[in-house]
């Protein structure tokens, strides 16, 4: 059975498809690369209507100058949309004084999202110090809860966010922290995206086998998986048009005034370590959709 969870604000509208305009839908494909770490500045991620999509330029880690201080701008911008967490929920708590009121789930909130902020900072140290990631077969759906519910009172000044989780998801074998951060920054980017209120956003999980995947790459790094784990946020935010899109995983690139430009290039260096794919299709004043899929676990990793 779908797990089906709504977190309303008054007056929400139905979410506007995106597959059913009469303006021009822009999209994007980037497929794996050879390396973790990917440079998405120039033309080739970018896969243009009636084009096969190329595939992200690697970029080596070691070689890269400032590598090291990119990765840590992508943690300090996480760490920032964490203490925006924290702020919300302590407001709602101090709100609801005394301690015997219905405060204790904002606080809970409040200590879960401090511990994140916590990890955060060790993923730092980690990245500094260039020691590998741990990865783990990991339940997506779970993780999905666990940050729409840690940023539902930053989403609901704007959105209803909306849950429609496909039951039996296969594991991934991910980093739980970096997985965390990718929707975390999906679902805040779709939040900023919404001017007009209320908005909706929409979060799905699914299972997608390989061979309904329009392109294969032959001379990948590593075989293709047999089925994918698919994760889609849908917005009803402003849209892009494809001169935008082809610039948003652009290392500090960004539309808004106060913007850092670092959110939305760390997503492409998450799913790029996980040889995953990210696939954006998005028509102005229509709304955007992200969809990130990532491997399912093989057997072995789930011994």
């Amino acid at each position: 059975m779908q797990t089906h969870i709504t977190f309303p604000i008054p007056n929400s509208h139905d979410l506007k498809e995106l597959n059913s305009r009469s303006a021009p839908t822009s999209t994007l494909t980037i497929y794996p690369g050879t390396t973790a770490f990917l440079q998405a500045a120039n033309a080739d991620p970018v896969h243009k209507p009636g084009e096969r999509p190329p595939y992200a330029r690697p970029l080596d880690p070691p070689s890269a100058p400032g590598a090291t201080d990119w990765r840590a701008s992508g943690v300090v911008h996480d760490f920032h949309n964490l203490l925006a967490i924290i702020l919300s929920h302590s407001s709602i708590a101090l709100g609801k004084l005394p301690p015997e009121s219905s405060a204790r789930a904002n606080l809970e909130r409040v200590l879960r999202a401090s511990r994140r902020a916590v990890e955060l900072s060790g993923a730092l140290l980690t990245d500094l110090t260039h020691k590998p990631a741990e990865f783990a077969p990991l339940a997506l759906n779970e993780i999905v809860i666990e940050v729409a519910e840690s940023l539902e009172i930053v989403v609901a000044n704007r959105a209803t966010l909306e849950l429609q989780l496909a039951p039996e998801l296969a594991p991934v074998h991910a980093n739980r922290l970096q997985i965390q951060q990718l929707i975390m920054n999906l679902i805040l980017n779709a939040t900023e995206a919404i001017k007009t209120t209320p908005g909706q956003i929409l979060i799905t999980t699914k299972r997608l086998p390989t061979t309904h995947l329009p392109h294969q790459r032959l001379d990948a790094p590593t075989p293709p998986p047999d089925e994918y784990v698919v994760l889609e946020i849908q917005d009803t935010g402003i849209g892009m048009d494809q001169p935008t899109l082809d610039r948003i995983f652009q290392p500090y690139f960004t539309t808004k005034t106060t913007g850092t430009g670092v959110g939305l290039s760390t997503c492409l260096e998450i799913v790029q370590t996980h040889n995953g794919i990210i696939q954006v299709s998005s028509t102005p004043g229509h709304g955007t959709l992200f969809r990130v899929l990532l491997p399912r676990c093989s057997n072995e990793e789930r011994e």
